[in-house]
């Protein structure tokens, strides 16, 4: 079967034998939480064949909320650098969508590892961008081929790392003397290649998952920094939100308590994105102009 295979058998055993998975649940709540409210996180393998071949998983949630009455949101994450390489970006935005719609749950979609993006070379466009996922055929001038390496190519033939902050560009050049852009060869090579039927075809396809995500226009992210608790603490109150466990009343609060002033309390410091996005440019942008200096240096 392979362990992608393999993995589907072992959701489909699971879902069969649910009945006996709930009940040890159920015990293991009534053992430790008898008199709280359990607040239950299944942790699912990434494997997309799960969510997209197969309906284990949503047979799998409707009895588990059937049985113990659970209010279920999915957490998707995918890693910060697909958005250094258009083609994967477009591929995860498509399959997250897909999965969205599969599940018919509340979804929380989270950019995740932003903290080692810096890792990864020039974003082809600003942050916020992925972060809003909207107009995504304005990625299909950055596809491999047309857009190597992050970077754009002026007319005059030199390359600049595109700028993090907007759409324009970085105003400190790279030397590229070295570089196999200034070959005539790799040039010609490089436009026989965007001239080929493959590539003319493979750009169509891009924009066709282009206009499929934008079309339902389910997706956008949250920015997960592992190592920065207020991070983390937005993506969990962002998650308490959308299953409704900010709204539930403990044993101190009034009954009657207004959920518009839970809304209000639970967004409290919990959504500063521009700011984060902000902060998040100036650290990438500062490591590019690290790594710029340490080219002109060797030069």
């Amino acid at each position: 079967l392979g362990p992608n295979g393999g993995l589907v058998y072992c959701m489909e055993y699971i879902t069969k034998h649910v009945d006996t998975i709930i009940d040890m649940i159920s015990a293991r709540i009534q053992e430790r939480l008898p008199n709280s409210r359990p607040y239950l996180i299944f942790d699912l393998p990434g494997q997309v064949e799960l969510y997209t071949h197969s309906d284990t998983i949503q047979s799998l949630f409707a009895k588990l909320i059937a049985r113990l009455r659970l209010r279920l949101v999915a957490v998707q994450l995918i890693d910060a650098h697909y958005c250094a390489e258009p083609t994967n970006f477009l591929s995860a935005a498509l399959l997250a969508t897909s999965t969205m719609i599969r599940l018919e749950l509340p979804t929380v979609s989270v950019l995740s590892k932003v903290d080692l993006l810096g890792n990864y070379g020039p974003l082809p466009l600003a942050l916020n961008y992925f972060v809003e996922c909207n107009d995504l055929d304005r990625l299909l001038p950055f596809l491999e081929g047309n857009h190597a390496g992050g970077t754009s190519e002026m007319n005059d033939g030199t390359l600049f790392a595109l700028d993090l902050d907007g759409d324009g560009y970085n105003p400190s050049s790279i030397d590229v003397q070295d570089t196999y852009a200034d070959d005539p060869d790799f040039q010609k090579a490089r436009k026989r290649r965007r001239n080929t039927r493959f590539s003319k075809k493979f750009e169509k396809l891009q924009g066709l998952f282009a206009e499929v995500v934008d079309d339902f226009g389910l997706l956008s992210f949250l920015m997960l920094d592992i190592s920065k608790a207020e991070s983390v603490g937005r993506v969990v109150a962002d998650i308490d939100k959308c299953n409704g466990y900010i709204f539930t009343s403990s044993e101190t609060s009034n009954a009657n308590h207004d959920l518009f002033q839970c809304a209000v309390r639970g967004d409290a410091g919990a959504y500063n994105d521009q700011e984060t996005i902000l902060t998040i440019t100036e650290r990438l942008n500062s490591i590019h102009r690290q790594q710029q200096q340490q080219q002109q240096q060797q030069q």
